[in-house]
């Protein structure tokens, strides 16, 4: 029969207490340096995917809020394009909200409403040499592939998250880090 006994469990209970409410003080930074992360990882995907052209969508992805045990990280209002380009988007038409209205989308994600933006009468497009060309009040939109920028991005940043929690925990037990 084999006996195991720790001696000084005491010491190390205490020593893991200790280490825990380090954890807990250094979680706020750590949390802050997993945002930034996942929001860079999500922007370089939208340049690497997308070629990004008016960088609206680029600029909108930022970390939202942080609590004590969470962050948010997406785009910004006003960009109903975001879910279309994340999740695909069926053939539909899109009409200048001056002229009487907005369309609903659906795709494998839910469905939404989109709206030209600023009672605009007229829908405008950028060419890729930056020339502007009118289309009229309305256009009829072919649909799009899922391009997955924000799933991609958030898997691109798991090693570094990885790595912020591994560092987290090594702190907190003194261990040297790498």
């Amino acid at each position: 029969m084999i006996t195991v006994q720790v001696i000084g469990r005491e010491a190390l209970a205490a020593k893991f207490a200790a280490s825990l409410k380090t954890m807990e003080a250094t979680k706020p930074v750590t949390l802050r340096k997993i945002g930034m992360a996942q929001q860079m990882n999500i922007r370089d995907t939208i340049w690497q995917m997308l070629q990004v052209r008016s960088g609206n969508l680029f600029n909108s992805v930022r970390v939202f809020y942080q609590t004590k045990n969470g962050i948010s990280v997406g785009t910004g209002k006003g960009l109903d394009y975001a879910h279309a380009l994340e999740f695909g988007a069926l053939p539909h038409r899109i009409v200048a909200s001056g002229i009487g209205g907005s369309t609903r989308h659906h795709t494998e994600g839910g469905s939404f409403t989109y709206s030209a933006p600023g009672g605009a009468q007229n829908l405008a497009f950028w060419w890729a040499n930056a020339d502007m060309f009118f289309v009229g009040p309305a256009v009829n939109h072919p649909g799009n592939r899922p391009y997955k920028f924000i799933q991609v991005g958030f898997m691109r940043s798991v090693p570094q998250v990885y790595r912020y929690c591994c560092d987290m925990i090594a702190a907190a037990f003194g261990i040297p880090m790498r």
